[in-house]
């Protein structure tokens, strides 16, 4: 079981040349204010899909990287929070990853997400 989360602003994400070790299993990630989640993804390697929507958004290839530039640079207040599936609090969809992030969308009800999202 792996109920390491990570929540980092994004200011300090950009900042990492590197995906930290124990990160690498993290397999769920959310672009986030305080009170507000943007977007949910999953990846089984979340620090660089993060980075794909970052760099995807120059070129408009990812709408919430899009809209983290265009908000330049109050975004870099923004948030990235890395988790995993395994963790606890989603043995109630049996860690699966497909479910844990369905869970999240419903939980949060991000802007960004079409699909599963009410």
């Amino acid at each position: 079981m792996n109920d390491q989360t990570t929540n980092i602003s994004l200011k300090r994400f950009l900042l990492l040349e590197a995906c930290p070790v124990d990160w690498r299993s993290l397999d769920l990630y959310l672009f986030r204010d305080e009170g507000v989640v943007f977007y949910v993804g999953q990846s089984h390697f979340a620090f660089a899909r993060v980075w794909e929507h970052l760099l995807g958004g120059f070129k408009g290839h990812s709408m919430v990287g899009r809209f983290v530039w265009c908000n330049w640079p109050a975004s870099m207040n923004f948030a990235i929070e890395l988790l995993s599936s395994h963790s606890g609090q989603f043995d109630g969809v049996g860690n699966d990853l497909n479910a844990a992030e369905r869970q999240l969308i419903q939980r949060w009800s991000p802007c960004f997400n079409v699909s599963l999202n009410s």
